[in-house]
Protein backbone atom coordinates (compact mmCIF):
# COMPACT_ATOMS: atom_id res chain seq x y z
CA UNK A 1 0.00 0.00 0.00
CA UNK A 2 2.79 2.43 0.88
CA UNK A 3 4.49 1.68 -2.45
CA UNK A 4 1.29 2.67 -4.28
CA UNK A 5 1.06 5.95 -2.36
CA UNK A 6 4.68 6.80 -3.14
CA UNK A 7 4.17 5.83 -6.79
CA UNK A 8 1.09 8.07 -6.96
CA UNK A 9 2.90 11.03 -5.41
CA UNK A 10 5.97 10.69 -7.65
CA UNK A 11 4.30 9.80 -10.97
CA UNK A 12 0.59 10.54 -11.25
CA UNK A 13 0.27 13.76 -9.28
CA UNK A 14 2.84 15.75 -11.31
CA UNK A 15 1.23 14.54 -14.56
CA UNK A 16 -2.20 15.69 -13.37
CA UNK A 17 -0.80 19.12 -12.49
CA UNK A 18 0.82 19.46 -15.94
CA UNK A 19 -2.41 18.45 -17.68
CA UNK A 20 -4.38 20.97 -15.65
CA UNK A 21 -1.88 23.76 -16.44
CA UNK A 22 -1.98 22.97 -20.18
CA UNK A 23 -5.78 22.91 -20.17
CA UNK A 24 -5.86 26.34 -18.51
CA UNK A 25 -3.25 27.68 -20.94
CA UNK A 26 -5.24 26.47 -23.97
CA UNK A 27 -8.48 27.87 -22.57
CA UNK A 28 -6.80 31.25 -22.08
CA UNK A 29 -5.54 31.59 -25.66
CA UNK A 30 -6.57 34.84 -27.33
CA UNK A 31 -5.93 36.72 -30.54
CA UNK A 32 -2.51 38.33 -30.61
CA UNK A 33 -0.80 35.74 -28.40
CA UNK A 34 2.62 34.60 -29.60
CA UNK A 35 2.81 30.82 -29.37
CA UNK A 36 5.05 27.86 -30.14
CA UNK A 37 3.51 24.60 -31.36
CA UNK A 38 4.50 21.04 -30.56
CA UNK A 39 6.24 20.95 -33.95
CA UNK A 40 8.33 24.01 -33.14
CA UNK A 41 6.40 26.49 -35.30
CA UNK A 42 6.36 30.03 -33.91
CA UNK A 43 3.37 32.19 -34.76
CA UNK A 44 0.79 34.71 -33.67
CA UNK A 45 -2.82 33.69 -33.00
CA UNK A 46 -5.09 35.42 -35.51
CA UNK A 47 -8.28 33.40 -35.06
CA UNK A 48 -9.72 30.85 -32.65
CA UNK A 49 -12.45 28.28 -33.15
CA UNK A 50 -13.52 25.47 -30.83
CA UNK A 51 -10.58 23.15 -31.43
CA UNK A 52 -8.75 25.00 -34.22
CA UNK A 53 -6.25 27.84 -33.98
CA UNK A 54 -5.16 29.98 -36.94
CA UNK A 55 -1.56 31.14 -36.65
CA UNK A 56 0.21 33.76 -38.71
CA UNK A 57 3.72 32.41 -39.18
CA UNK A 58 4.90 34.97 -41.78
CA UNK A 59 3.45 37.90 -43.69
CA UNK A 60 0.34 36.64 -45.50
CA UNK A 61 0.95 33.05 -44.32
CA UNK A 62 -1.70 31.63 -41.99
CA UNK A 63 -1.87 27.99 -40.92
CA UNK A 64 -4.66 26.22 -39.08
CA UNK A 65 -3.94 23.56 -36.52
CA UNK A 66 -5.48 21.81 -33.56
CA UNK A 67 -5.54 23.90 -30.41
CA UNK A 68 -3.96 21.00 -28.51
CA UNK A 69 -0.78 21.39 -30.62
CA UNK A 70 0.02 24.72 -28.95
CA UNK A 71 2.77 23.99 -26.43
CA UNK A 72 3.84 27.40 -25.16
CA UNK A 73 2.36 30.87 -24.97
CA UNK A 74 5.34 33.23 -25.12
CA UNK A 75 5.36 36.23 -22.84
CA UNK A 76 7.12 39.49 -23.58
Amino acid sequence: MIVFVIFYILIFRPQQKQQKQKKLMLAGLKRGDDVVTAGGIHGKVVDLADDVVSLQIATNVIVKMERAQVSVVKTS
